[in-house]
């Protein structure tokens, strides 16, 4: 019987493609649906991290089946550290009819820590106007007078790439001891984005609902639309890059088994040419999605950061595999793992860090 050889650099033995200038167009600040969301003083926190550890800090995520609350500590380095010991999780029932009651036994539990909180929805003024994860928790939750008033403080809110971005922004700052323009990239469930400016602006961004306009791009003919709003039928980026929205479906399809991703990848591993497909498409559309992001935010390409989180970048080949594209295409931006600056959970330690800013 012969052994398969499992070949951790197949993807990054393909030959480099193009990248498609069609596909480019598509990004703007219009279509990246790009919005303001907050500043951050990025040396003034790297600072305070470095001059605070042993600082605990209270992170809490409004998810789709939970909230899930977090103590983060600061380490002597400046790095986050999770204590999942003292992790508070209360599943949603119905809509989030009890996430109100569940984030007053939180502010109970832990009165005294800085709180930061994301969540799924729009923000406008630090104040959850819609959730899509939790529809049921935002009239009560005004009602309550927000979260400042359950907690007894300021409280920042965000979305996941938005708290994803400062901790990518601040760690950056921390190892380079200077700003730098900071791309945010996560894929995971889907494919979702931010910025920071050197400056600290923060800019929200929606990159995986662009649409697929080079074919190229859709080698399986993926057709599920978008339908991020009413009427957008379109096929978009993520529905074929993105982890669990793009890679899994797409094999499922081919192959009539429903694999994680981490499988799927070790199926490539093996040399199956459909797992090859699906993750060399995920990485050349990844690279149009960084460098239309920088062009859009006229970012340069020498100092710019990109920071990836999710599970589709740990992949092995997969950062390789992406800075290889941008390289050919004159683009050799730094691509760093969220966890090479320290931060196991990008989410959780960009709101620790929003909290301690916040103190």
């Amino acid at each position: 019987m012969t052994e398969l050889v499992r070949n951790l650099d197949i993807l990054s033995q393909l030959p480099v493609p193009e990248m498609s200038p069609l596909q480019l167009q598509q990004f703007n600040l219009e279509s990246l649906l790009a919005r303001p969301s907050g500043k951050i003083e990025l040396l003034q926190a790297a600072i305070k991290l470095r001059n605070s550890p042993g600082q605990q800090l209270l992170a809490i995520d409004i998810g789709g089946t939970a909230i899930k609350a977090l103590v983060a500590s600061v380490k002597e380095d400046g790095a986050i550290e999770i204590d999942e010991s003292r992790q508070l999780i209360f599943d949603k029932i119905g809509a989030g009819d009890n996430y109100l009651e569940a984030l007053q036994k939180i502010a109970d539990k832990y009165p005294n820590l800085p709180v930061a909180v994301s969540s799924a929805g729009v923000v406008e003024n630090n104040t959850l106007i819609t959730c899509s994860n939790a529809p049921a928790l935002v009239e009560p939750l005004r009602r309550a007078g927000n979260f400042s008033e359950i907690f007894k403080k300021t409280v920042p809110l965000m979305n996941d790439a938005e708290a994803g971005v400062v901790a990518g922004a601040v760690g950056v700052a921390m190892r380079d001891k200077r700003a730098r323009p900071t791309i945010y990239i996560i894929n995971g469930g889907g494919i979702g984005g931010a910025s920071i400016d050197v400056l600290g602006n923060i800019t929200s961004l929606e990159p995986g609902h662009i649409a697929v306009i080079d074919k190229s791009l859709n080698p399986n003919n993926v057709n599920t639309p978008c339908q991020l709003f009413a009427g957008w039928e379109h096929v978009c980026l993520e529905k074929i890059a993105a982890s669990g929205a793009g890679i899994e479906p797409q094999w499922e399809m081919l192959t009539g088994q429903k694999l994680p991703g981490k499988e799927i990848a070790e199926k490539m591993y093996s040399g199956d040419k459909r797992a090859l497909q699906l993750y060399h498409t995920s990485a050349l559309i990844t690279a149009h999605i960084i460098e239309g992001i920088r062009s859009s935010l006229d970012f340069p390409v020498a100092d710019t950061a990109v920071v990836l989180f999710g599970g589709a970048f740990k992949t092995y080949g997969m950062v390789d595999r992406i800075k290889q594209i941008l390289t050919k295409h004159g683009k050799p931006m730094e691509l760093i793992r969220v966890g090479e600056l320290g931060f196991s959970n990008a989410n959780m330690a960009g709101l620790a860090i929003s909290a301690l800013m916040a103190e």
